[in-house]
């Protein structure tokens, strides 16, 4: 079990597959082999001439296939008919192969649901956002397929059975400041990384802002990348309903003209980092809270949080 578990929390799948269709279904798959042959069918840059060369290929391994003067053989274009017939033909090979290993079929309030050879499983999840459980998806992806190659094999490690994983999957918590929970004053106050457009957008996706105050703190340093311009790409809309409460960090005033652009109301900015983590954390008792941070900045908010509540040692001070 806990051979599994730790595999659980720290695999990373080199050759996994991850996609989220319009339903939020989110399909990993480890198969190296097949992610290449997905990746040629679906990459944007394939065109109809990747089709063309493709079925040129084919064309001109027949035997029938004509030649020049010097004995060289000689490819014939392909029409549009050609081209589209290839193409069908590439799609309904990729058809007949298992794209995922393992499906995130739901998610629901610490719990989700994974389809994993036609059969539905469920668990309870201590993981935060739904990015985390696409995560653990591949994961689980990366585990099934390390135990199937080795079942035959001359060791001790058990092949994973599903219920297993599920079980093992149930003990895996946040990795600190990404979803991490700190309790003030019988408050959780929640940690949450953002370091990019599309983290920012899934954390905000993820988390309901409503019955909660929110605090955004930005900083530039080296760790946090120096250019701050990928705020404008994110969306903000959902926060416009209960404003920001507190923007700091290094960047908090680019931060703050980046939500009045959006009609976001930030209640107060203060690029004070302590005396912002102060304010916010005691205001309105009893209420949750969600703290958005760049790296640095998560780093320095956590140490501030351990002036009010307990935080773990995850190895980079408290």
């Amino acid at each position: 079990m806990k051979g599994v578990n730790t595999a659980l929390a720290s695999a990373v799948a080199p050759g996994a597959v991850s996609h989220a269709d319009h339903d939020g279904i989110a399909k990993i798959s480890a198969a190296g082999n097949l992610q290449q042959q997905t990746e040629k069918a679906s990459s944007p840059l394939a065109s109809s001439d990747g089709v063309r060369a493709s079925a040129q290929e084919a064309v001109s391994s027949d035997s029938n296939t004509a030649t020049d003067s010097a004995g060289n053989r000689v490819i014939p274009k392909l029409d549009a008919r050609e081209t589209v017939s290839a193409s069908a033909a590439m799609s309904d090979s990729l058809a007949s192969h298992r794209l995922a290993d393992v499906v995130l079929n739901r998610v629901g309030d610490h719990e989700a649901e994974f389809v994993m050879d036609d059969a539905e499983f469920e668990t309870k999840v201590q993981l935060e956002g739904v990015y985390n459980l696409f995560n653990a998806a591949a994961a689980l992806a990366v585990v099934r397929a390390v135990t199937e190659e080795m079942k035959n094999a001359n060791t001790t490690l058990p092949r994973a059975r599903d219920e297993r994983l599920m079980r093992a999957l149930s003990h895996v918590t946040p990795a600190f400041g990404r979803g991490e929970v700190i309790n003030v004053d019988g408050a959780p106050v929640e940690l949450l990384l953002v370091k990019n457009p599309m983290g920012f957008r899934m954390s905000l996706s993820s988390f309901t802002p409503a019955g909660h105050d929110t605090m955004i703190v930005i900083n530039d340093e080296y760790a946090d990348g120096r250019d701050m311009s990928w705020l404008w790409d994110v969306d903000f809309t959902s926060l416009c309903g209960t404003g920001v409460k507190m923007v700091s960090g290094v960047r908090a005033w680019d931060m703050a003209l980046r939500l009045e652009y959006e009609g976001v109301n930030v209640a107060e900015t203060d690029t004070n980092l302590e005396e912002a983590v102060r304010k916010f954390v005691t205001a309105n008792p009893g209420t949750p809270k969600h703290i958005y941070c760049t790296y640095t900045a998560m780093l320095k908010v956590r140490s501030e949080l351990g002036k009010y509540a307990e935080v773990a040692d995850a190895g980079v001070g408290k």
